[in-house]
């Protein structure tokens, strides 16, 4: 049977300083402005806690940290695994989620967490989190300077920031077969937990060459299987970082998904990636999607608005996403009956399935009906309606 999936997101957040003067220092660096930000929350949070027994602060223990391991054996010399920055402010918080300085952004990562449910909690009050900061960060910033944060992906200026996700999984489970099951959910997932953008950001092509987009993230991805997360970034990241026992398991990290502000997207980002990652390790699976070339693959489905664009499948015939998602539901929702939903937690399981059978049978009859739950299409709705009544087109300023 498969080992209980323990799950987690990891929150990489966009930052800016407003109302700046030359000179400031932090106004052009954002490293500065993050730390500002964290060490904002992280004293307030000790203020508060101080006479009532908490502790002033904890820290990040690095001695395990260990990004360039890599799933397919070792390190890898050839690859640009990312640094470990122990000299930035990383604290662990009173709710068990880590709040560090990542590079030039602000990161969170909630505890490791037994269901998507409780992923999805931890993931709100993450946000919760971060609103407070920008709230007490203008006590450490000049008089009238404030620090704004947001939960997106990209800048629209061709750079990108991730929400990654991690999975516990058994070793057992052979990489080559994870990955390829892995890629075919990576790749159209996204209809149901893009979360929208306006324009494209591929190097070469004219940002006004593509309207709006479903995902802010697939513009950004140029490799099938990697390691790395900030350059050539890979449909399926190879870092072999388990916090537990390297024997037994493994730790599946996750790099291609948007941040969402939907919780359904949560939900279903984390709870049908856990379910599938279940049955693939049962190998419960009956059906093998390879794409011809999954790069490209994933950011056709991701101007595809319309959701019947057919792409091109390694044995030459062609599948749309949502058929491609249909089929991974019909495997899962036969994987219940065959073999319980105990790995991804039986009543979240459940809630999985429901959320997803409705959510896909939405997209399918009316994509726009989903407004209340679905990133892309929410985002999509509120834009277009505001650029049809401003007589807009898509790529004003």
């Amino acid at each position: 049977m498969a080992v209980p999936i323990v799950c987690g997101i990891e929150t990489e957040y966009g930052i800016i300083v407003r109302n700046t003067a030359p000179g400031d220092g932090i106004e052009s660096n954002p490293m500065a402005a993050s730390s500002t930000l964290v060490s904002a929350y992280v004293s307030d949070l000790a203020d508060r806690g101080r006479g009532v027994g908490r502790p002033h602060r904890v820290g990040w223990d690095f001695e395990d940290e260990s990004p360039a391991n890599d799933a397919r054996g070792g390190p890898n010399p050839y690859s640009y695994a990312p640094e470990v920055e122990s000299h930035l402010v990383n604290a662990v918080l009173t709710n068990g989620s880590r709040y560090y300085v990542d590079h030039a952004h602000p990161e969170l990562s909630t505890p490791e967490c037994r269901t998507a449910l409780q992923a999805l909690l931890y993931d709100r009050a993450g946000e919760e989190i971060v609103l407070r900061s920008m709230r007490v960060a203008p006590s450490n910033l000049p008089p009238g300077q404030e620090i704004v944060v947001y939960k997106n992906n990209s800048d629209g200026k061709g750079q990108s920031y991730g929400c990654h996700e991690n999975y516990m999984l058994s070793r057992a489970l052979p990489f080559g077969r994870l990955a390829t099951h892995a890629t075919a959910h990576f790749v159209t997932r996204q209809i149901f937990c893009g979360a929208g953008k306006v324009g494209t950001e591929v190097q070469g092509v004219r940002r006004d060459a593509v309207d709006f987009q479903i995902s802010q993230r697939a513009d950004f991805f140029e490799e099938e299987v990697g390691l790395e997360t900030t350059l050539k970034r890979p449909i399926v990241n190879t870092r072999d970082e388990p916090h537990a026992d390297a024997k037994k398991y493994r730790r599946f990290h996750v790099i291609i998904g948007d941040a969402n502000m939907s919780e359904v997207a949560t939900f279903l980002k984390l709870g049908t990636t856990a379910l599938w990652m279940a049955a693939v390790d049962d190998d419960a699976t009956d059906r093998t999607f390879r794409f011809a070339a999954p790069v490209p693959t994933l950011r056709a489905i991701s101007t595809d608005l319309g959701l019947g664009l057919p792409v091109e499948m390694a044995d030459g015939t062609t599948m749309t996403a949502l058929e491609i998602q249909w089929e991974i539901f019909r495997m899962c929702d036969a994987y219940a009956e065959s073999h319980g939903l105990e790995a991804v937690g039986q009543e979240v399981g459940e809630l999985v399935l429901e959320r997803w059978r409705r959510v896909l049978e939405g997209l399918e009859s009316d994509p726009m009906s989903l407004a209340d739950q679905v990133d892309w299409i929410a985002k999509y709705r509120l834009l277009d309606g505001y650029r049809e009544r401003h007589d807009l087109s898509w790529n004003d300023a």
